[in-house]
């Protein structure tokens, strides 16, 4: 049975990064169980689904401020 993911109430879009290249780097090594790497799989598709969500709301908050400000243009993060 796999564990729940609970992230971090206090993680930033940084601190997601960062974690993610320490998981990437972990299964790289190869000595991870296959529990393990079960769990840092699992780990790191949540960390990856908070960062697309940390950019979307970026992006929202880009073109809100570019409509207030009249600019149009297509800003692509």
């Amino acid at each position: 049975m796999s564990k729940e993911i609970k992230l971090d109430d206090d993680l930033t879009f940084e601190k997601a990064i960062d974690q993610l290249n320490e998981l990437v780097k972990k299964l790289n090594e190869g000595k991870a169980s296959l529990d393990d790497s079960l769990y840092y799989y699992q780990y790191g598709t949540a960390l990856v689904d908070f960062c697309n969500k940390k950019l979307t709301e970026v992006r929202q908050q880009i073109e809100i401020v570019n409509t207030a400000s009249g600019n149009t243009e297509n800003l692509d993060i």
